[in-house]
C-alpha cells in the first residue's frame, strides 16, 4: 500500500524539533548548502516528515535520517533495500510525501490565478491543450494535468525532462509514455485549494496528515480526496 503524507510548514522554525528527528550531520549539511532561511526551514521540515513517515510505515521507532542519496537525475532515495521508496513535493506552505515499497512519484500544486493556456500549449500535447482550452474551468484542468505529468516524471525518475514523451488522454483517462500505455496506477484529486497526484503500482492508497511538531498523524478520507485516474 502507498501512503501520502501531508504536513504544513510552521511559521517558526523553533517550533519544529529538528534535533530529535535528524542527525547533526544532516542539519549541518543542509544549513551550509541552503542560504535562504525559508527554503532551509521547508527542506528540514520535509526531512523531518520523511523521518516520521518511515518510522510509521516501517513500524519502527528508532529511525533517524543520516544521509539522503540522489540518482543522477536528482531523485532522492534512502540507501538500503530495507527502506521504502519515497517522493515529495512542496508548494506554498504544504509538503506532500509519498511512500511505498514500489517506485512512486507525487506532486502538489496550489491552484492560483495565472494565464495557463500559453504554458499548456508549450508543455502539453495538443489533445491535452484542447481539453483544457475547451473546459469551463481551464485553470483547474490545467493544474490537474500538470500534477499528473509531474508525478509521472518523478515516478520515471526523469522529472520534467520526460514531459515530451508523456501524453495524457483526458477522455479515455489513459497515460502514454513513448506511445505506450504506462503500466501504473495514477491517482489524482483535490486537497483544499491544491491539486495532487500520485503514480505507483500499488493497488491501494491512503492519505494522512502529519504534525511534525507533535509527532502525530491523522488519516483523512482518501475517497473524498483522490480518484483513480488510471488503473493497470
Amino acid at each position: 500500500m502507498a501512503i501520502l503524507y501531508i504536513t504544513r510548514v510552521s511559521s517558526n522554525d523553533s517550533e519544529l524539533k529538528y534535533r530529535s528527528l535528524l542527525s547533526p550531520d544532516v542539519i549541518d549539511e543542509n544549513t551550509s548548502k541552503i542560504s535562504n532561511p525559508n527554503y532551509l526551514h521547508a527542506h528540514l521540515t520535509a526531512l523531518s516528515l520523511l523521518t516520521l513517515a518511515v518510522r510509521e510505515y516501517m513500524k519502527v521507532g528508532e529511525f533517524k535520517l543520516h544521509k539522503l542519496n540522489k540518482t543522477d537525475n536528482g531523485k532522492p532515495y534512502l540507501d538500503g533495500d530495507k527502506y521504502p521508496k519515497f517522493n515529495w513535493s512542496h508548494t506554498g506552505n504544504i509538503i506532500l510525501l509519498g511512500i511505498s515499497n514500489t517506485e512512486i512519484g507525487v506532486d502538489i500544486e496550489q491552484v492560483k490565478e495565472r494565464n495557463v493556456l500559453p504554458i499548456a500549449k508549450r508543455f502539453f500535447s495538443n489533445r491535452e491543450y484542447q481539453y483544457i482550452m475547451n473546459n469551463t474551468d481551464a485553470k483547474a484542468r490545467f493544474f490537474e494535468m500538470w500534477v499528473i505529468r509531474e508525478s509521472i516524471g518523478k515516478y520515471l525518475g526523469d522529472g520534467i525532462q520526460s514531459f515530451a514523451s508523456i501524453e495524457i488522454d483526458p477522455y479515455s483517462e489513459k497515460i502514454f509514455h513513448k506511445n505506450k500505455v504506462l503500466p501504473c496506477r495514477v491517482w489524482s484529486g483535490t486537497y483544499q485549494n491544491f491539486k495532487i497526484a500520485a503514480v505507483t503500482k500499488d493497488e491501494q492508497i491512503k492519505i494522512k496528515k502529519i504534525d511534525c511538531n507533535k509527532y502525530t498523524s491523522e488519516e483523512l478520507e482518501t475517497d473524498k480526496i483522490l480518484t483513480l485516474y488510471q488503473s493497470i
